[in-house]
């Protein structure tokens, strides 16, 4: 099996995924990788994601939009 087979699949390319809890000014932010992330946010601006223990129930895909 190829790098890009394995990157393309839905299971094989272990995504790591971004959790946003917000509760009126406060802003928390999570990933699932094994370190803290840095990513660019709108109009230039860097977001900070904490590396954490967070995780979620199965990822489900369908073409419905309203998932």
């Amino acid at each position: 099996m190829t790098y890009d087979t394995i990157e393309a699949s839905t299971a094989e390319g272990r995504p790591h995924f971004l959790f946003q809890f917000v509760e009126g000014e406060q802003v928390w932010r999570f990933t699932s990788r094994p370190e803290d992330w840095l990513s660019a946010g709108s109009g230039g601006d860097i977001i900070a994601w904490q590396a954490a223990a967070v995780a979620h129930g199965d990822v489900v895909q369908t073409s419905g939009i309203e998932r």
